[in-house]
């Protein structure tokens, strides 16, 4: 059975459990506040956001990939316009997932969100009674998502409908991954549960000794946790037994990105670490210069390279091979979302409410947008768009600009057809009009000028620009 609780001890157990933990929430940077809001939800359209680009792969899950990599081969426009928005009640803080033409995104307004990819159109809703920190994942037509009550859902994609659910002991802040036909998550007990993926049943737990607030992480038979204990866990799939532990320094919530037999993951104590996951010893500790901040993102992680934000409000390129500093990118926020890459560039959202573009060889910005508030979950890419949501409870979705040129090109054209039959129905009329009223001096082959201009219905779509408040922080999002 489901525990119930009143809702203001729901609400209590929800707070303290964010100032308790491997990582609690710290104060919002000075002369800023976080504030909530109510608002309806909705999709506002730009023009050119019909016809959906079929370039580009779906991301079913928090890094794309089961290794967690947040890396998507296919290129996005160099130049980016907003297509559509959504507006829910409370904030995202999460990364969402793009499966089959369709987006499903959590927000901590208790809802789990399906909308089409071409328009923003709201498909369905899921309701929780606490909502979702953790990002969705999809497969084989079904979403699967944790709550903040820790309790573990299997959805319809199609309908929204629940098809089982699973209890764990504690709020559950990261995504679930497959093995085979399995689905694992983590939660705030310590505890990394694998189920089999259609009915539910539990196949076995492994106990890490504490919180698992990260995304776990598959290469081969193997699975890796970062965890609140400052170990990288590796986990036998098959039974859920430990294989190794490799200490990390400190405390984690971050996905570890698996390449090859390496695996990165950044750390509470300010450094990112390089692993050699199959000998069990660490190769190398990226320590920044300048003030020392937390490492919350989840690294995005090339055949060469590794990109990764930093609370220190920078985005920082190092070499996989060596953990070198490549190149910086300086923000005016925290970094606490997970970049991606798409084709040659990578893209991170701020808690300056910017997110941005950038080279992935020079570290320059070539592209950014002002959503007009905080960003602290994780963008995702899908069917040559990029998605993304803020801490206010805007979503945005970012297309080619040439799509919504191309859109309004046809709507001219359109218009402009309208307008020629319109004046050839006219002239038809009033030359019936004219013979029927036997007016002598008209002659039927007489030319009659009759014009009409095609009307326009194009609007512009402006975003909302509230009030700015500080970028809240942020636990580590899966």
């Amino acid at each position: 059975m489901k525990k119930s609780f009143p809702a203001f001890l729901a609400v209590g157990i929800f707070l303290l459990n964010l100032m308790t933990g491997c990582h609690a929430r710290q104060p919002a940077d000075e002369g800023e506040r976080v504030a909530s809001k109510k608002a309806t939800v909705r999709p506002e359209i730009s023009p050119g956001a019909k016809k959906v680009s079929q370039n580009g792969t779906d991301w079913p899950l928090f890094r794309h990939d089961s290794q967690a990599s947040g890396v998507d081969k296919a290129d996005l426009a160099e130049k980016l316009t907003v297509l559509w928005t959504f507006t829910a009640e409370d904030g995202f803080e999460s990364a969402p997932a793009v499966v089959d033409q369709t987006v499903f995104l959590t927000s901590v307004d208790g809802h789990l969100y399906a909308l089409a990819l071409e328009d923003g159109k709201l498909l369905w809703k899921f309701s929780t009674e606490l909502g979702f920190n953790a990002s969705p994942s999809v497969r084989g037509g079904r979403v699967y998502a944790g709550d903040l009550d820790g309790r573990f859902y299997a959805i319809d994609a199609k309908t929204g409908r629940e098809l089982w659910h699973f209890d764990a002991e504690a709020e559950i802040d990261n995504g679930a991954n497959f093995y085979r036909d399995r689905v694992l998550f983590g939660s705030q007990d310590g505890t990394l549960s694998c189920l089999e993926a259609k009915s539910g049943k539990l196949v076995w737990r492994y106990d890490s000794g504490d919180q698992i607030r990260c995304f776990p992480s598959i290469a081969e038979d193997r699975v890796f946790l970062a965890g609140c204990d400052g170990h990288l866990h590796v986990v036998d799939l098959t039974e859920g037994k430990l294989v190794r532990k490799v200490p990390l320094g400190a405390p984690t919530g971050a996905a570890p990105a698996v390449r090859g037999d390496r695996v990165v993951v950044g750390t509470e104590g300010g450094e990112v670490v390089g692993i050699d996951w199959r000998a069990g010893k660490v190769l190398w500790t990226y320590r920044p210069a300048g003030r020392r901040a937390s490492f919350r993102s989840s690294a995005a992680v090339t055949e060469d390279s590794v990109f990764i934000g930093s609370r220190d409000k920078r985005l920082h390129a190092i070499d996989l091979a060596t953990g070198k500093p490549r190149w910086q990118l300086t923000t005016r926020g925290r970094i606490d979302g997970s970049p991606v890459v798409a084709g040659g560039t990578v893209y991170v959202g701020s808690s300056d409410g910017r997110v941005y573009g950038v080279d992935l060889k020079t570290g320059q910005a070539i592209w950014s947008y002002d959503t007009g508030g905080p960003l602290v979950g994780s963008p995702a890419v899908g069917g040559g768009r990029l998605l993304i949501g803020t801490f206010h409870g805007d979503f945005f979705c970012f297309g080619p600009k040439q799509e919504e040129e191309k859109k309004n090109k046809k709507q001219e054209k359109r218009n402009s057809k309208r307008g020629i039959a319109k004046q050839s129905r006219s002239k038809k009329f009033l030359k019936r009009s004219l013979r029927g009223n036997n007016f002598q001096n008209v002659s039927p082959h007489s030319k009659i000028q009759v014009t009409a201009q095609p009307s326009r219905h194009f609007f512009t779509f402006s975003p909302r620009q509230p009030a700015k408040p500080s970028a809240p922080t942020s636990l580590h999002r899966g």
